[in-house]
């Protein structure tokens, strides 16, 4: 059997960035989504989305994501918990985040990337079912978490991304930079 690691959830996350990254150049000029309006077509990002060669029709097909699997019955270390602990509620604040800066700019691209992060936090509980963990997510409400540093850390991502287009812009690279970085810490710290 195969397992989704946290790779393939960092995978995700660059992507995110590179989206935020399009829609941040081109914020203001009426240029889109993409790349100064082109995208890149074929292999890349078209509209926003991923065709061809990563996502495709809200899917994970192509040259992504599609052979994981998970192996349950793996057991997790202290350390390893508390990662996935940790990531759960990470990609959790990142789809809320999304959720409220779509409902306040109307951008679109807030709305394509709170899905992409919807699948994000699937997949670190599905690692989280298959060690036997409980979520703390479960059940949970928009910009509700167990840490309280992410309660707070939402309501202030939410307030600088609702003065404006560009603020929300530069609140998404905030939330896909601290993702990167915290799943670098994590691929590094674990074996599985």
């Amino acid at each position: 059997m195969k397992k989704i690691t946290t790779a393939m959830i960092a995978i995700g996350a660059t992507v995110s960035l590179g989206l935020l990254t399009a829609a941040a150049v081109n914020a203001g000029n009426g240029n889109g989504t993409g790349m100064n309006g082109r995208g890149m077509r074929g292999n890349g990002m078209q509209d926003g989305g991923m065709r061809g060669g990563g996502m495709q029709g809200g899917g994970m097909q192509g040259n992504g994501m599609q052979h994981a699997t998970i192996t349950y019955g793996t057991t997790a270390s202290d350390a390893e918990t508390a990662t996935l602990l940790h990531m759960v509620e990470e990609e959790k604040l990142a789809h809320d985040v999304y959720v409220a800066l779509a409902d306040e700019t109307g951008a679109r691209i807030f709305d394509r990337i709170a899905v992409s992060e919807a699948r994000h936090t699937d997949a670190v509980r599905a690692l989280l079912e298959a060690r036997g963990i409980d979520d703390p997510t479960a059940g949970a409400a928009a910009g509700e978490f167990t840490d309280p540093a992410f309660d707070e850390l939402y309501a202030d991502l939410v307030a600088q991304g609702s003065t404006s287009l560009d603020a929300a812009l530069q609140v998404g690279v905030q939330i896909e930079e601290l993702d990167i970085a915290d799943l670098k810490v994590a691929i590094a710290e674990t074996d599985q």
